[in-house]
C-alpha cells in the first residue's frame, strides 16, 4: 500500500548531454553528445506531490560518446570519425570524469512541488565526489498511466567540480556549459 512507485524503464529514459566546443580553435573541433545508458532508479508519486521523489543511478563507464541516433535528436551533423569518438571517450573517462576513482553518477529529484501545469524539483547531482544542488523545472505527464518527467538542465562544469577539457593550450576545449535534456519514464505497473 502506499503511493505509487514506479522503477525507470531503460527503453523510455533517455538522457542527452550536449557538449559544444569553445575556443579560438573551435572550428577545428566538433560538439558532441554524451548519452547516459543503462539508467536504474525509480520514480515515487505522492500526495501531496512534496512527498514525490526520484532517484536515479548511472555508470560512467556506459556512456554513449557521439552515437548516430543521439546526434541526429540533438540535430548536430554526422560528426567525428571513429577514432575522434574514442579519444572523445577516453578523455571524458580519464581526465574529466575520472571514471576509475568515481564510477558512479547518482541524481536526486526530491521537494517536488507544482503551480498550475509548472513543477519544479529540488536536485541534487553527486559527480567524482562533488554534489551539486539547484531547484529545477521541468513538465510532468503520464502516457498511458505511465509517468514522464522531461526538462532542459543547463549548467556549468565547474559548478559540478569537473574541469572543461582542453588541448592545443587552451586553444581548441570545451564550453563550461552543458545542456542535459532527460526524459525520465516509469515502467509500467
Amino acid at each position: 500500500t502506499g503511493p505509487p512507485v514506479h522503477r525507470l524503464d531503460p527503453r523510455g529514459t533517455q538522457i542527452d548531454i550536449l557538449v559544444r566546443r569553445d575556443g579560438p580553435l573551435a572550428r577545428f573541433g566538433h560538439d558532441h553528445v554524451i548519452t547516459v545508458r543503462d539508467v536504474e532508479g525509480f520514480l515515487l508519486l505522492a500526495e501531496p506531490e512534496g512527498g514525490s521523489r526520484a532517484d536515479l543511478r548511472f555508470a560512467v563507464g556506459n556512456l554513449g560518446v557521439d552515437e548516430p541516433e543521439a546526434r541526429r535528436r540533438q540535430g548536430l551533423d554526422a560528426g567525428p570519425d571513429a577514432a575522434d569518438v574514442a579519444g572523445t571517450r577516453d578523455n571524458l573517462l580519464q581526465h574529466v570524469l575520472d571514471a576509475e576513482a568515481w564510477p558512479w553518477v547518482t541524481v536526486s529529484l526530491s521537494a517536488f512541488s507544482r503551480q498550475d501545469e509548472h513543477w519544479s524539483a529540488d536536485v541534487a547531482i553527486d559527480i567524482n565526489g562533488q554534489r551539486y544542488r539547484a531547484r529545477q523545472p521541468f513538465r510532468l505527464r503520464f502516457d498511458a498511466g505511465v509517468p514522464v518527467v522531461e526538462g532542459l538542465l543547463v549548467l556549468r562544469q565547474t559548478e559540478l567540480g569537473l574541469q572543461p577539457f582542453a588541448a592545443l593550450g587552451g586553444g581548441l576545449r570545451v564550453a563550461d556549459p552543458l545542456e542535459i535534456h532527460f526524459r525520465l519514464q516509469g515502467s509500467p505497473r
